[in-house]
């Protein structure tokens, strides 16, 4: 310590000191909890999911609805094939509109 003091010019270690001590002297005082520090960081997310959700449901309500106007068309027209094919578009309508309930069911919090 007495080499470095005697190398360094005293007037510039008492700046450096004093320079230490105002970083020091001058930390800041933070009151939130880290639940608000959370909520401000996933909050962005949760509302970009609410959307993504809302636009699965509204992709199977279109399907169901698309389903439903095939199987009345196909029985009319006495068409096995096409029954099968729009209740199979029904159900994976259904599928979509009810995403969030059946990944509730399996333990996936969305």
């Amino acid at each position: 310590m007495k080499n470095l003091l005697s190398k360094v010019n005293k007037r510039t270690f008492a700046k450096a000191v004093l320079v230490a001590v105002t970083i020091m002297n001058n930390s800041m005082v933070c009151f939130a909890s880290a639940d608000e520090i959370a909520n401000q960081i996933t909050s962005p997310f949760t509302t970009f999911l609410g959307v993504l959700v809302t636009i699965v449901q509204v992709i199977g309500g279109y399907l169901l609805l698309k389903a439903i106007m095939d199987f009345s068309t196909s029985w009319k027209g006495q068409d096995d094939t096409g029954m099968v094919n729009s209740l199979k578009t029904g159900v994976s309508g259904l599928l979509f509109v009810f995403a969030r309930l059946i990944l509730g069911i399996f333990g996936i919090k969305l």
